[in-house]
């Protein structure tokens, strides 16, 4: 059983895809599996990841006919995969080289189902920033960070690892939804302490292609989803302060 199954859901990403092989390959903690989900791209990549070799690395493969989507194309691939602890790799996003060794160790020093780190957003062009910049936390050491997360994007998405057992607890990817990371967060954050490092160990590519550019279309379906992530948080916020998350968030939402 390896400790990190890289979960790896592609479409259209064929540019990204050498780079992203050579990143994995150098990492300096190795005990990881890869399970590569095409989403029947036309750009190639179907044709690279048939082609792909790891060598030492065990990879499984997912070819699929037709797009089904993030969320399910990643329950798809955590059905083929053996890994304690997942992680949902963008093609498009950059690991250091010690991101893997630095995660396992924080996992371990801290006993912990749930981790982040801090990450640098680039464009094609330039340097954007800082995530925790953009958007500050006070980390207080492993605590549950529910309200801090929900309230605004204050942990980095694509630094985000999780254990088999909470994605077991909590039935996964919510495969109604058009992305995944806001709501999976969401109910992970509520139930699980999480562990933090301030090493900047991802690299975020932010282009106009990019996924989550979707956000910045009026009529985009990832608004659709957002709305149904918060009416499902309702039940949840109990407390003055969880309230004042829900408040929070829709006005950040709106604007």
């Amino acid at each position: 059983m390896p400790f990190f199954s890289i979960i790896i859901t592609c479409f259209n990403h064929h540019r990204f895809l050498e780079p992203m092989k050579a990143m994995l390959m150098a990492q300096k903690f190795q005990d990881f599996e890869i399970i590569l989900v095409d989403n029947n791209s036309s750009d190639g990549s179907k044709k690279w990841i048939e082609d792909s070799d790891f060598q030492w690395i065990y990879t499984f493969k997912i070819l699929n006919d037709k797009n089904i989507g993030i969320c399910k194309a990643f329950n798809q691939a955590v059905k083929q995969s053996n890994g304690k602890f997942l992680i949902d790799l963008s093609p498009d996003d950059y690991f250091e080289a010690d991101k893997l060794e630095k995660n396992y160790t924080l996992i371990q020093n801290n006993r912990v189902e749930l981790i982040f780190s801090d990450c640098l957003i680039k464009s094609d062009k330039e340097k954007i920033g800082l995530y925790s910049d953009l958007y500050p936390i006070e980390y207080k050491g492993v605590k549950n960070y529910f309200v801090e997360t929900f309230s605004k994007h204050c942990l980095s998405p694509c630094s985000f690892v999780f254990s088999r057992k909470i994605f077991e607890e909590l039935n996964g990817y919510d495969e109604t939804l058009f992305y995944e990371d806001f709501d999976f967060i969401s109910r992970a954050t509520f139930f699980y302490d999480v562990a933090y490092d301030s090493a900047v160990l991802v690299h975020k590519w932010q282009g106009e292609s990019n996924f989550s550019n979707q956000f910045r279309k009026r009529k985009s379906p990832m608004h659709l989803s957002t709305f149904a992530v918060c009416e499902k948080m309702i039940p949840y916020c109990t407390t003055k302060e969880q309230k004042w998350a829900m408040e929070s968030r829709i006005n950040l939402e709106i604007i």
